[in-house]
């Protein structure tokens, strides 16, 4: 059985409870940026011991199809000598995407995972910014107004 959530320590967690593997991920950093350099960590435990697992190799992949057309990039031959890699990743866009990360050891598969991974979009960002001016405006108009009334009414 396998499931992919949020820990209350910020690892995703993967579990196969068939190969009898957890795979931790976390991503730095915390608040991503398209096209920004992105560090993705991965840790692989032995789901009963909770330790590493040693001398492993893996292959990660990025894709997403937030832009319309599917991207995916690869990472190949990852070395995790004491059950701990990463890889660096720049997003190119904002949306979904979906981290695969096969995890081999010498001779056999061990895990698969699969976590995603969301790119918040900055039109929320970029709406506000745009209604603060609009804001300031319209308190820049209406204290000149109350002004223009409080002038004519002391004039009377």
């Amino acid at each position: 059985m396998q499931n992919g959530q949020f820990s209350s320590n910020s690892y995703q967690q993967w579990i196969d409870r068939n190969s009898d593997i957890k795979v931790l991920f976390r991503y730095s950093p915390t608040k991503l940026v398209v096209d920004s350099p992105t560090e993705l960590y991965f840790i692989v435990e032995d789901l009963k011991t909770s330790k590493p697992i040693n001398n492993l190799q893996a292959h990660v992949i990025v894709t997403t199809n937030s832009s319309g057309q599917e991207q995916t990039f690869r990472f190949n031959n990852v070395k995790a000598l004491k059950g701990i890699f990463s890889v660096r990743y720049l997003f190119p866009d904002y949306g979904a995407y979906q981290v695969i990360t096969n995890i081999r050891s010498n001779v056999t598969a061990i895990a698969l995972a699969s976590l995603p991974v969301i790119i918040p979009s900055s039109s929320s960002v970029i709406s506000t910014l745009s209604v603060m001016p609009a804001g300031i405006a319209i308190i820049i108009v209406g204290v000149s107004v109350l002004a223009g009334v409080i002038i004519k009414t002391k004039k009377s």
